[in-house]
């Protein structure tokens, strides 16, 4: 199982006593587990995710929770993503950690970096524009074309990231709200694997779509950050 593979104990470390205080407490790694097999399962609901701990003692033993046991309410796991949430530079911290080891082990080069956007999907329910918070963290609408140039549009995020193409790992991930139009996000990236890995990683190339297009990303990577943006000219710029 994937899970085997996965140390959340840094993830979760700060939650432990939030979360496996009390006799109705959930060890915060289970919950974690939890929700990571939700995605696995393609399970859309948190509602439906309490109901299958509930009814499938194999699902709940696979996730950490002892069989006999009471699993999350949907309250407890709303509760726990908002906790993620607010400890997201765990995360950051994590992926800063596992980058510089893979430095250290040849497996990422960094000397050139690809940067891209993909969709992320909300699994709550869509809002008409006239309801949307505009604050770049809350879902909303978004569209692109997709790697076949069609045009494709959602209600959720975009994860824009910068990516070692030696190794195709990532080095630097941001998320915005799906609307964010990806070339605002080159720059921050670029300055994210600066700040995280100087003296580590030292990029050459940057390479993006077309859509990144913009001449302050080509002046900014040069002047500032000593590196080349190769990108694919865009009609709209001629």
């Amino acid at each position: 199982m994937v899970f085997e593979a996965l140390d959340l104990s840094k993830v979760v470390g700060g939650l432990q006593k939030q979360y496996k205080s009390g006799p109705k407490g959930h060890d915060p790694e289970n919950m974690l587990r939890a929700l990571l097999a939700k995605r696995l399962e393609n399970i859309k609901y948190t509602k439906t995710l309490v109901e299958r701990l509930k009814s499938d003692p194999v699902f709940r033993y696979t996730c950490g929770f002892p069989v006999a046991s009471k699993t999350p309410s949907e309250a407890t796991f709303s509760r726990f993503v908002k906790s993620l949430s607010d400890n997201s530079h765990s995360l950051e911290d994590i992926l800063e950690e596992l980058v510089v080891k893979a430095k250290e082990l040849g497996i990422i080069d960094g000397e050139h970096i690809a940067i891209d956007a993909s969709k992320l999907d909300s699994y709550d329910a869509s809002v008409p524009k006239s309801g949307i918070i505009h604050d770049g963290e809350h879902p909303d609408w978004g569209s692109k074309r997709d790697t076949h140039g069609n045009q494709i549009r959602w209600f959720g995020w975009k994860i824009h990231a910068a990516v070692d193409t030696k190794s195709e790992l990532p080095v630097a991930v941001r998320v915005t709200s799906a609307s964010v139009n990806d070339g605002i996000m080159a720059i921050p990236l670029v300055e994210d694997i600066k700040q995280r890995y100087s003296g580590i990683i030292d990029p050459k190339y940057y390479m993006m779509d077309m859509g990144y297009d913009f001449d302050n990303i080509y002046r900014t990577i040069h002047d500032q950050y000593n590196a080349q943006a190769i990108i694919p000219l865009n009609s709209r710029s001629a």
